[in-house]
């Protein structure tokens, strides 16, 4: 699962609330409420905090193994020939 915690402290350190997010650097609060619970997100999106933060997608974005896939039947989703 990809998420978003590495964000939020970049923009804990820096001092950036939510609330600036959106009337500071004109974020949709759609988009912040998005990123708060690790919904998917647009890389151009990505971009944009990457550059309000000038840092690296590492820097805002962690992968998290969350070994919940072996739950979803990965074969039902298989293209047949």
């Amino acid at each position: 699962m990809i998420t978003f915690d590495p964000l939020w402290e970049q923009l804990k350190k820096r001092g950036i609330t939510t609330y600036q997010l959106v009337e500071n650097y004109d974020f949709n609060p759609v988009e912040v409420y998005r990123l708060k619970h690790n919904h998917n997100y647009t890389l151009s999106s990505i971009d944009r905090f990457c550059k309000i933060l000038s840092c690296e997608p590492d820097e805002i974005i962690a992968f998290v193994d969350d070994s919940e896939t072996d739950k979803y039947d990965l074969d039902e989703y298989t293209v047949k020939k």
